[in-house]
């Protein structure tokens, strides 16, 4: 028996390692628009709020200080630049995490709802999904770019929640950064978060999630009921 009726995953470093063709997508970005690369790690920082805002930050990095509406003018020049490039690349280099694929397999053969809330684009998550072999496994997805508004706000976990006619007890969002802890918070669900992922460099146990895991074998476990509830 499983403990819940609906989990909902983040993507970017807690299902997939996506960071390499991130960084790589983000630095040809620079490069191709006349700026100089930036560190992998400081690119991996960025990353958990979409690639407009990621890019944003990129910007303000190798550009002289300056105003937002010149920021919001550059990135209209390297936005389409950066879509091209990380829409070759998606799913490419990124690779599932070790236990992810035998623990959706269990939770499928279970039947229980499964979706991916993340803060990337609808169209590059399909992608990453796709190419990683993960889509079918999934009942949804949602987007930065699907709702009005999307993590750390509510809204993306209600929109699930209501589509399957689950509560928020019933439901638990795993995810790899400070963002996903307080979408599972704001939504009243139970907030597990992965060890692993990106988080901005900081260990996502400060943020105090409900259930902290190494491993998705761990994750298997306690969906299905096997393992004793863990805390932080």
């Amino acid at each position: 028996m499983s403990r819940y009726k609906l989990l909902s995953f983040d993507l970017d470093g807690t299902l997939v390692h996506t960071a390499p063709e991130i960084v790589q997508a983000c630095n040809e970005a620079l490069v191709a628009c006349g700026y100089g690369e930036l560190p992998d790690a400081q690119i991996e920082h960025l990353i958990g709020h979409g690639t407009y805002e990621l890019m944003r930050k990129a910007l303000e990095s190798v550009v002289a200080p300056t105003s937002e509406s010149t920021l919001d003018f550059l990135l209209q020049d390297i936005m389409p630049v950066f879509n091209t490039i990380y829409g070759e690349v998606s799913g490419t280099r990124g690779q599932p995490y070790p236990g992810v694929l035998d623990a959706l397999e269990a939770f499928k053969r279970q039947n229980i709802p499964m979706v991916v809330v993340t803060n990337k684009e609808h169209f590059f998550a399909i992608k990453v999904l796709k190419n990683t072999g993960l889509l079918d496994y999934f009942d949804g997805v949602v987007g930065g770019d699907s709702l009005s508004k999307k993590k750390p706000d509510a809204l993306p976990l209600n929109h699930c929640m209501t589509h399957f006619d689950v509560r928020a007890c019933d439901t638990a969002h795993i995810g790899d950064s400070s963002i996903d802890v307080q979408t599972a918070r704001a939504a009243q669900v139970y907030a597990i978060a992965v060890s692993f992922g990106y988080n901005g460099g900081k260990p996502v146990s400060t943020s105090k999630p409900d259930l902290l895991i190494n491993h998705f074998d761990e994750l298997r476990g306690h969906v299905l009921n096997r393992t004793a509830l863990i805390n932080h």
